[in-house]
C-alpha cells in the first residue's frame, strides 16, 4: 500500500471550516494517508473523534506574535509598543486563538532545555497583563482614540486572531480595526511596510535558538523574513552575529540572554505562545514526531 500524500505546504494554516468535513471523510476513507498541516479548533475536535484517524501532538518552536512597525507609525514610540504587551493576555490569546494547543512564553521560544541556546531566564523586565498600565501608556503618549488597524490573513487562526487583538486593543482606549486578506497582499504589505500591526508567526524546526530567534531582531531579515516589525538596532545585530557565530553554547546563550533583554526592553513584537503541533492522520501510521515536517518520521504501524 502506498503512502498518499496531499500537494500540501507544511507552513499552510489550518484547514477552513469548510475543509473539515472533506478531510474528515478523506482520513476515514483512506483517500488520504496523512494531512500534513496542523489542525486547531473544530477541526481537530471532530478529527479526535473520527473513526481510522490519529492525532499526532508535539509542542514545536512555532510562535503566535503580535508584531508593531518600529519604521513609522503609532508604534515607534517604545511606549506604544509596551502599552500593547500589558494589554495581551497570553493565556487567553492560547484558549480563544490557539484552542488551548501550546505554551505560553515570556520571549520567542521560552521553552526551556528543548531549545538549543535558550537562556531560560526572567529577563529584567516583563509585561504582565495589566489594562491600566496600558491605559496610562496610550494617554501618555496622547494616543487616546488613535486609529490603528490589524492586518492579517484572512485565514485561521488569523481570523480569530485578529479580532481577539482588536478587542484588547479597543480596551486600552485605542480605535482598533480589522482588515484580513489574502496571504499575497498581505506579504506585499508588509515588504512595503504598510502594516502597523499584526498577528503572525514565526517557525523553525531546528530547535536552535539564533535560527528561531535571532531572525525577530536581526536587521538583515527586514522586511519579511522573520522581522516583520522592521526592528533596527546595531546592538541586536551585533548580538545575534555573536551568537550565531559560535560553537560555546554557554557563550551563546549569553549572547541570547542579553537580545533578550534588549527584546523586553524595545518590545519589536510581543510573542504570545508556541503552538502545539497536531498533525492527522491514517491509524495505520506512526509518526515518530509531530514537532518536525519530516516525512522520515512518519512510517506504517507493525
Amino acid at each position: 500500500m502506498w503512502l498518499s500524500l496531499p500537494f500540501v505546504f507544511p507552513c499552510l494554516l489550518p484547514p477552513a471550516a469548510g475543509d473539515q468535513g472533506i478531510l474528515r471523510v478523506a482520513l476515514q476513507t483512506g483517500e488520504l494517508d496523512l494531512y500534513f498541516n496542523p489542525v486547531s479548533g473544530v477541526a481537530l475536535d471532530t478529527l479526535k473523534n473520527a473513526d481510522n484517524v490519529t492525532i499526532s501532538e508535539a509542542l514545536t518552536c512555532r510562535n503566535e506574535s503580535v508584531y508593531m512597525n518600529c519604521e513609522n507609525g503609532l508604534f515607534t514610540d517604545v511606549r506604544m509598543r509596551q502599552a500593547v504587551a500589558y494589554a495581551i493576555n497570553k493565556e487567553e490569546a492560547l484558549e480563544v486563538c490557539g484552542s488551548g494547543q501550546g505554551q505560553v512564553v515570556t520571549y520567542p521560544c521560552d521553552l526551556g532545555d528543548r531549545v538549543t541556546g535558550n537562556p531560560d531566564f526572567v529577563p529584567s523586565t516583563t509585561y504582565e497583563y495589566n489594562v491600566e498600565k496600558a491605559k496610562a501608556l496610550v494617554e501618555e503618549c496622547g494616543n487616546v482614540g488613535a486609529t490603528v488597524t490589524i492586518k492579517s490573513y484572512n485565514t485561521e487562526p488569523y481570523a480569530t486572531m485578529s479580532v481577539w487583538l482588536q478587542g484588547a486593543l479597543s480596551a486600552i482606549g485605542l480605535d482598533a480595526r480589522v482588515e484580513t486578506m489574502e496571504r499575497s497582499e498581505f506579504l506585499e504589505q508588509c515588504t512595503n511596510g504598510e502594516v502597523e500591526i499584526c498577528p503572525f508567526s514565526w517557525a523553525n524546526n531546528s530547535f536552535d535558538f539564533g535560527a528561531a530567534v535571532g531572525v525577530y531582531m536581526d536587521s538583515s531579515n527586514i522586511p519579511v523574513s522573520g522581522n516583520y516589525s522592521r526592528y533596527v538596532n546595531p546592538e541586536a545585530d551585533e548580538l545575534v552575529a555573536l551568537g550565531n557565530g559560535t560553537n560555546d553554547v554557554e557563550q551563546r546563550k549569553e549572547y541570547y540572554r542579553q537580545l533578550m533583554e534588549l527584546y523586553m526592553q524595545d518590545v519589536p513584537s510581543v510573542a504570545m505562545y508556541a503552538v502545539v503541533n497536531a498533525i492527522a492522520h491514517s491509524d495505520q501510521l506512526v509518526m515518530e514526531d509531530a514537532c518536525l515536517y519530516q516525512m522520515s518520521l512518519v512510517h506504517w504501524a507493525e
